[in-house]
């Protein structure tokens, strides 16, 4: 049987010489040549997905034969990772490395195996921390992600509102502007590619706080008002002159002469505040009153149109400005009595009411 004829071989032929009939006969030195060429074998082959952990492995059949291959059987590894079908894929318990080995068996009853490596890649573990409820300040978030093997290389921040929400900083800081509920996520990425995603939820409460005065002689009534955040309220009212705090948002509260800034501070039920400050004048001097004589009366004071109505005797009634100088003065007979100032500016002024030797002074206030 001839095995191998990739180079020249040798043969002796023997025959019978019937014409001579002497018995044998032999033909030496005939050269036969040639190249034989064997069937080529069953081999098991295939090819496989690199993958994070988490996703699925896909094997390729790429085995090769003269014949139809009938079955493959798989083992991928782990205890229980096992298949016959062609093409399978396989979900990996853990990351690391795995010696899948590939059976063929084609439809002569050849076969034929195959091993090798495939590599599950470990996925990180995203993960941050931050307050929950803020107060519109600064937020610092701090990231905590991990893997067991290899590095994170990126972090990639959206922060859910619609203002430098994003960011690529490890440990970034934000400042949300509107009050509302923000959902802040964490992606991370690893050197082999593999990601992991974190969410928290922030709530940010704005507390927004307002104060106003009107000032009635030395009398100054408080209009506070707050908004937002999360009521209710807890009201902390600074008059300014070093007398015990207010606890309310409205408050009346009276004054010697001079200037004065109070504040109101309004906190909510999550610790948020803000403040509104106020700076105003007392000026009750400067025009000696010598009498509340009961029969003069002066309304409305404050006057929203600069009219007033005094009711007195027969007297002379004028009109002072804050530094003293006459606006108007006139004599007027018993009854009551328009007193026009609708053409002066708001503030405060003095009416001086002289009647039978007896001078009753008033603060008017306009404000129109």
């Amino acid at each position: 049987m001839l095995t191998d004829l990739a180079s020249p071989v040798t043969f002796r032929f023997y025959g019978w010489n019937a014409e001579a009939n002497t018995g044998t006969f032999s033909i030496d030195n005939v050269m036969i040549s040639g190249t034989a060429t064997a069937p080529a074998a069953l081999a098991a082959s295939f090819t496989a997905d690199t993958v994070c952990f988490g996703d699925s492995t896909s094997f390729m059949d790429m085995s090769t034969g003269p014949n139809t291959i009938t079955s493959w059987l798989w083992d991928f590894g782990t205890a229980t990772g096992t298949s016959t079908l062609q093409n399978p894929s396989y979900l990996y318990p853990s990351s690391g490395a795995f010696l899948v080995t590939l059976t063929v068996i084609d439809n002569m009853l050849n076969s034929n195996t195959y091993t090798d490596s495939v590599y599950v890649y470990p996925k990180p573990v995203a993960g941050f921390t931050a307050p929950t409820n803020v107060c519109g300040d600064t937020v610092q978030f701090n990231d905590g992600s991990s893997i067991t093997s290899g590095t994170i290389t990126s972090y990639s921040w959206n922060f859910g509102d619609s203002v430098n929400n994003i960011s690529s900083l490890q440990n970034p800081s934000h400042v949300f502007s509107n009050q509302g509920t923000y959902t802040v996520t964490e992606v991370v990425t690893s050197d082999m590619g593999c990601m992991d995603t974190a969410t928290v939820s922030i709530n940010n409460f704005i507390v927004e706080a307002s104060l106003s005065e009107m000032i009635t002689g030395d009398s100054v009534y408080f209009n506070g008002n707050a908004t937002g955040g999360n009521p209710t309220y807890m009201y902390s009212l600074d008059f300014g002159d070093g007398s015990p705090l207010g606890t309310t948002a409205n408050a009346s509260h009276e004054y010697v002469d001079g200037t004065y800034t109070a504040c109101l501070t309004v906190t909510d039920m999550n610790g948020c505040s803000d403040s509104s400050c106020t700076t105003f004048t007392i000026l009750t001097t400067g025009i000696t009153s010598y009498s509340n004589y009961s029969s003069v009366a002066v309304m409305p004071n404050p006057s929203s149109n600069g009219m007033f109505t005094v009711t007195c005797g027969t007297a002379t009634i004028s009109v002072f400005n804050l530094i003293g100088e006459i606006v108007i003065s006139k004599q007027v007979r018993e009854g009551k009595h328009i007193i026009d100032l609708s053409n002066e500016s708001n503030g405060s002024y003095f009416i001086s009411i002289t009647t039978d030797n007896i001078v009753t002074t008033k603060k008017i206030i306009i404000n129109k």
